[in-house]
């Protein structure tokens, strides 16, 4: 057989009756051959799980499927229900996104899996024979100590183990065809690398053809033979993973690249524009020319069809390793990266704000420059800052004001273009570019690029102290601290004529007064779950943590789930006196704080959480979302009321969407909603709780150059919880790894990346996938062995707690490991003169290239816990 599956015209439709039929997936071709990986990649929303769903008959109620699905030669659509349960699980087979939800809740997982091969295998097997089965399955996958894994209820394992006993019920029955749907969303670099290790070794042993649903590039260029790039329902690139990788054609393919944040290179991501059309919402042309910088008239008219990148037309079906894309500018978009096509990163929230983009005229070649401020209208113009206006950070005007994407304009008035390259907009007034100083009217050009923090106020920049609003600028870090904490973020200044207000506690001078944020010794143990005596053992979850975050600089928390990174998080968010240790916020002991005290530092830490739909009241208008810290902080209404409508156009909203609600956005939206309830009250710091994991690669692009602009213009201190080594990459100045509630090694983002000591950190950073194929699948990956947890009998004090899964232990002497058995390792430099140090009794001293991965000295022979990425 030629060909296991073969996808021909397939549409999914919702609707009907009265309405007509809403069009989600519109004719979808796929050939998948025995044994091959399709990555079938694209942002939410543009029919990948649909389209996974549909080939097994698992659409959801109402939707009318359409086309052809052969499944090794025989048509799958219109069979009856019967007929398609007894093919499912036996020749194609699925793996779906959440397990958690997939597996049955009461059953043990052994029994689930043992259930699959009882219904399937002609003749039955008994049950012990089929449980034993199913033990060798888990074993297969990777799953430790497989026995007592089979015996587990599914809420008893990790998301990684039951995402592995997943695959294992999959490849149960030996079928033919495997479809995954976004097997490694949201999970640790470390686990994501043991779930693909497990579905490359139950493909090899079954020689099934994987259908990936992803929309994680890096995950596709490791793994993928063949790529196929869906938008608004229908393909728009397909070919050779390392043709459409490295040659995309399309300029959304080029757009998703370019929004992918790089491990092996630190520059920006690149937002591509605008959204997803939603379904039912594409015209009679291209569904991307909205957002395309090379779209012309004739990209309206009529969709183009799917053309060799070769040849210029396509008379027939094409071979499935052929490239094709559908564009009508191939050949411009042709030699052009993401950074050409779309513009670098301005570090502006307007650029993934479509009404802010004009439509693209013919034969424009490179993105449209944005409507100028004072073309705006009266939705996207501020005006005039207010002189008595109460807030001491509004140099930070809304997007719509001058921006450093705005062209000079031929018109006297306008803003002038700074010779220095920092932007020349400080104020939503007009103001005129000293080509040394940048703007005269509240804001000094810093030399290192952008503007410093100012005041809104008309005010005479001077060259060594900026505005004179009792900020001093710093030539390297931008604003050092003032005399108040308003200039810190501490408290809201009272407006003219309003009552006087508390003053907070001063800052602390001194060489220190440039510290937001000191952690000494913080440590949190938890009681054991599962004792019922009154003595259970603890847990500890944080131990012994040091941290150091200055103002305008961003600190990460790395590692693993279970690391202790969202504890630390919550630690210093409580204001509170922590269980061990000391935390100190703007030179103020948590511990010692009053009632008082605690509420008036309140307003300088905020916290921007990881899911903005639980966090969003959906009662409540955005708008009244965003104002109630400052209702909290007693800010007058009417100031409350000119704010709310700045704060949305600052993160790249419009003020209208101040009166919608949280379900009427879109996830990206929505934690820009979070991020400007964050900022209202001006914090000195901002909690960042992996604020773009859940988003797609486009929108999360979007969020981290908001967050870069955010931190450049207003210069509040980043401490960020991230499982993704390359968001933090582009983000972070200094990085701490942790694990086990412990920080294992900590220093500057070039350093720790560039020569990591630690064997943790070097096997983090070799997991994560490069969305390139020929570099992803040179390197060598260290895949760690599961993570066992805490074991509450064990003393967790004693000897180093990465030790059992350390790649290093096998090449150490017997007097070695027992040092590590006993001796908690201590941090210690490095080297002399760095910011780097390592807390490991035999750290690595060699360079960590990125395309590369450990080398094979760092390997023992022979060790299953290390070996190459899946093929």
């Amino acid at each position: 057989m030629s060909t296991a599956l073969e996808v021909r015209g397939l549409t999914v439709a919702f609707g009907g009756g009265r309405r007509p039929p809403v069009p989600v997936v519109r004719g979808v071709d796929l050939v998948l051959r025995p044994g091959e990986v399709l990555g079938l990649v694209g942002e939410s929303g543009a029919g990948k799980s649909l389209t996974a769903l549909s080939l097994l008959g698992l659409a959801p109620p109402g939707a009318r499927v359409g086309g052809s699905v052969r499944l090794l030669g025989e048509e799958l659509l219109g069979r009856p229900e019967r007929e398609l349960a007894g093919l499912r699980g036996r020749r194609i087979a699925m793996v779906f996104q959440d397990p958690l939800h997939a597996f049955t809740p009461v059953l043990r997982v052994g029994d689930q899996i043992a259930e699959a091969l009882r219904i399937h295998e002609r003749p039955r097997p008994r049950r012990e024979t089929a449980r034993r089965r199913a033990v060798e399955l888990l074993d297969l996958v990777g799953v430790p100590q497989p026995p007592r894994a089979a015996r587990a209820l599914p809420h008893q394992l990790s998301g990684g183990m039951l995402q592995r006993a997943m695959i294992a019920m999959a490849v149960a029955n030996r079928p033919a065809v495997l479809v995954a749907d976004e097997p490694t969303s949201a999970l640790d670099v470390t686990v994501q690398a043991q779930v693909l290790a497990a579905l490359g070794a139950a493909r090899r042993e079954t020689g099934a053809a994987l259908l990936l649903v992803t929309h994680d590039l890096g995950v596709v260029a490791g793994t993928a033979d063949r790529v196929a790039v869906l938008y608004a329902g229908r393909v728009v690139e397909t070919g050779p993973a390392e043709a459409v990788l490295r040659r995309p054609r399309m300029p959304y393919t080029l757009g998703l690249l370019g929004a992918v944040p790089r491990l092996d290179a630190r520059f920006p991501p690149t937002p591509v524009p605008g959204t997803a059309p939603a379904p039912g919402s594409t015209g009679p042309g291209c569904p991307f020319a909205p957002r395309c910088p090379l779209a012309e008239p004739e990209c309206g008219t009529a969709e183009p069809p799917l053309t060799g990148v070769d040849s210029p037309s396509r008379s027939a079906p094409a071979a499935p390793d052929t490239h094709e894309a559908a564009c009508r500018r191939l050949p411009e978009a042709r030699h052009r990266t993401a950074a050409e096509l779309f513009g670098p990163p301005t570090h502006t929230a307007d650029r993934n704000d479509p009404t802010t983009r004009p439509a693209p005229t013919a034969g424009t070649i490179g993105p449209t420059p944005p409507v100028p401020a004072d073309a705006a209208g009266p939705e996207g113009s501020a005006g005039p800052a207010s002189p008595t206006e109460p807030w001491h950070r509004t140099t930070n005007t809304p997007a719509h004001a001058a921006r450093p994407t705005d062209p000079p304009p031929n018109r006297a008035g306008g803003p002038t273009a700074n010779t220095t390259g920092g932007p020349t907009a400080g104020t939503a007034r007009s103001t005129t570019a000293d080509t040394t100083r940048g703007p005269t009217t509240g804001t000094t050009v810093d030399t290192t690029g952008g503007p410093t923090a100012g005041t809104a106020r008309s005010t005479t920049a001077d060259t060594t102290r900026g505005p004179t609003t009792g900020t001093t600028v710093d030539t390297t870090r931008g604003p050092t601290t003032g005399t108040t904490a308003a200039s810190l973020g501490g408290t809201l200044p009272a407006p003219v004529g309003s009552a006087p207000r508390r003053t907070p506690p001063a800052p602390v001078e001194g060489p220190d007064a440039d510290v937001v944020l000191s952690v000494v010794g913080l440590g949190r143990s938890y009681p054991a779950v599962g004792f019922r005596h009154r003595r259970a053992p603890v847990v500890r979850a944080v131990e012994g943590v040091d941290l150091e975050v200055r103002r305008g600089q961003t600190l990460a928390l790395v590692g693993e789930s279970g690391a202790g990174k969202s504890t630390t998080l919550r630690e210093i968010a409580a204001l509170a006196a922590p269980q061990a240790g000391r935390v100190e916020i703007l030179g103020q002991d948590t511990a010692l704080l009053s009632r008082r005290a605690a509420r008036e530092l309140r307003t300088a830490v905020q916290l921007v959480p990881q899911d903005p739909a639980s966090s969003l009241d959906p009662r409540m208008p955005v708008g009244d979302i965003v104002a109630e810290p400052l209702h909290a902080a007693r800010v007058p209404p009417a100031v409350v009321a000119a704010r709310v409508p700045r704060l949305l156009s600052q993160v790249g909203l419009r003020p209208a969407d101040a009166d919608g609600y949280p379900h009427q956005l879109s996830g990206g939206q929505r934690q820009r909603v979070a991020i400007a309830r964050a900022l209202a009250v001006g914090p000195a710091l901002l909690l960042l709780d992996e604020p773009v994991s859940a988003l797609d690669v486009s929108v999360q692009a979007g969020i981290l150059d908001l967050l870069l602009r955010l931190k450049r213009e207003l210069g509040p201190a980043y401490l960020l919880v991230s499982h993704d080594l390359a968001v933090v990459r582009q983000l972070a100045d200094r990085v701490s790894v942790m694990y086990a509630g412990r920080t294992v090694e900590t220093g500057g983002v070039t350093e720790v990346y560039g020569r990591p000591r630690h064997p943790y950190t070097r096997a983090l950073l070799s997991a994560v996938p490069l969305p390139d194929p020929v570099a992803e699948r040179a390197r060598r990956r260290t895949v760690l062995p599961a993570d066992p947890g805490p074991d509450p009998r064990a003393d967790s004090g004693a000897g180093c707690g990465f030790r059992a899964r350390c790649p290093v232990q096998a090449l150490l002497s017997t007097a070695q490991r027992r040092r590590c058995a006993t001796e908690v390792p201590r941090g210690r430099a490095a080297g002399p003169g760095i910011d780097h140090t390592v807390s490991c009794h035999f750290p690595a001293d060699s360079p960590f290239p990125h395309g590369a991965g450990p080398g094979p000295a760092r390997r023992p022979k022979g060790d299953r816990r290390t070996g190459p990425g899946p093929a």
